[in-house]
Parts: C-alpha cells; sequence; structure tokens
C-alpha cells in the first residue's frame, strides 16, 4: 500500500471575520497559504453545494464541519443532509452552551446525545467527533465531564477531535489521554500555548508537537487542523502556523 503523509489543515472559525466578509476570497487565499484541507464552522450564507464546489475548484479538501450542538440534538437530519452536499466526512458537535452543562447529569444527556446523533450519521455514511474546550477537564462531583463522554459513547460510532491547546489548559496530560484511547481521536487542533496560558500560533509556544506526535503509542491522527480563536492577524497566523504545522508533519514518519 502506498504511503501517505497527512496534511496541514485549518479550522476557518481561525478567519471567521473574513469568511463573513468574503467566503470565495477567503477560500482562495487560503489555498494560496498551503493548506489542503479545510473544516468549516459555519458557510456564511453560501448552499452546502457551492461550498462543495469553491473547494473543489481549488482543488482541497472539507472533510470536516463544525456544527451547533442544539442542532445535532434536536434537528440533526438537516444537517446531515447539508454535510452529505457540502462533501464532508465528518460532523463535529464544537461546543456545548454553559447552561447545558452544569451536573453530571447534563453530561450524561450530552453522551446519549453523541451516541443518538453518532447513529444518525453512521447511517448516512459520516462520522461523528465531539471538539472539547478545557471545561470538560473540569471536575464535577469528582468526576471529569471528558471521562463520562468517554466511556458513556459508543467506542464504534462517536469518535473525538481533540483540541490540544484546551484540554492542556484544561489539565489534561495529553500522551496519557491519547494513549490510553487510541482509535478514539481521528482529528485535533493543533493551537500552542505561552508559558503563561494563552494561545500562540504553531510553534510559538510551549507544546512538542513534534514528540507528541511521533510517540508510537499513539495512533497517528487523520487530520490535523490549526486553529487561533483569537489571531490579532488571522491571515498572518493562518501562514506562520501552515509553515510551523507543515514541517512538522513532514518530519514524522510516513504512514502505510
Amino acid at each position: 500500500m502506498a504511503s501517505t503523509r497527512a496534511k496541514a489543515g485549518i479550522q476557518l472559525y481561525t478567519l471567521r471575520a473574513a469568511m463573513a466578509q468574503d467566503v470565495a476570497a477567503t477560500l482562495k487565499h487560503v489555498s494560496a497559504i498551503g493548506y489542503a484541507e479545510l473544516e468549516f464552522a459555519g458557510y456564511f450564507g453560501k448552499r452546502p453545494s457551492e461550498i462543495c464546489r469553491m473547494v473543489a475548484d481549488l482543488g482541497m479538501t472539507a472533510p470536516s464541519s463544525h456544527i451547533d450542538a442544539l442542532a445535532a440534538r434536536d434537528a440533526p437530519l438537516p444537517l446531515i443532509d447539508g454535510a452529505l452536499e457540502a462533501g464532508h466526512k465528518f460532523l463535529v458537535i464544537a461546543w456545548t452552551p454553559p447552561e447545558t452543562r452544569k451536573t453530571l447529569d447534563n453530561w450524561k444527556a450530552w453522551a446519549d446525545v453523541c451516541n443518538r446523533f453518532a447513529a444518525e450519521c453512521h447511517k448516512a455514511g459520516l462520522r461523528f467527533c465531539y471538539h472539547n474546550h478545557n471545561f470538560e477537564f473540569q471536575p464535577i462531583g469528582g468526576q471529569l465531564p471528558y471521562d463520562i463522554l468517554l466511556s458513556r459513547t459508543d467506542p464504534a460510532l462517536v469518535q473525538f477531535e481533540l483540541d490540544l491547546y484546551w484540554a492542556k489548559l484544561g489539565g489534561a496530560d495529553l500522551g496519557t489521554l491519547l494513549s490510553q484511547h487510541r482509535g478514539r481521536f481521528p482529528m485535533c487542533h493543533v493551537k500552542d500555548m505561552t508559558a503563561s496560558g494563552a494561545m500562540a500560533d504553531v510553534g510559538q509556544g510551549t507544546i512538542d508537537f513534534k514528540a507528541l506526535f511521533a510517540r508510537p503509542d499513539i495512533a497517528p491522527f487523520e487530520h490535523y487542523f490549526f486553529e487561533n480563536d483569537d489571531a490579532k492577524s488571522p491571515f498572518e497566523s493562518a501562514e506562520i502556523s501552515y509553515k510551523a504545522l507543515s514541517a512538522i508533519l513532514d518530519s514524522l514518519p510516513e504512514r502505510h
């Protein structure tokens, strides 16, 4: 079997202001930087079919899209139909509203939502992931919400997109988490952290991504998406992080 190298991707939430102004121009700029893969966070008035065409015309792919948690809970089928039309392979719950995650029972309910929505995705030929912030690693009643999600969801259907910055900020040991739950993390968000805990562009902080990604006890991610939630200069951040992330991925052993 031919070997393949992972390609640097970008979560377009980083460029949400530019996307709101001009989707086509933003995607063209992203392509010019060199990114091969896109993860969407809204279509900004474009139809899914338009998104699919724009991405294909630029020679990129859009394997994933973030979606609203309440919509996944209450109206899943339109999300799935849109994802199929846009050409995605993954749908990802991006964030849960504060009023829905105060108690352990709340988190058990979200685990149930993940199971139901993942089953619907699977029937349509899609895959489902849950994306974390730091609050999933803050204990409630002596338990971590993230542990509830991992233990109460079907490992054959429910996977996770690990946001490395937010998990580390929450106190997680990234290597241990990925090793203990090998196979449940097909995607990650790559964002760096300063010594003070602030978000930083890839290669501008303290997280040793190269060492983490090269660990033999960790399954390689299928998709690596750069993101900087609050970049002061989003396109500059995208360029800096593309170069750094690409260099890291190119240094890893080839996957077969």
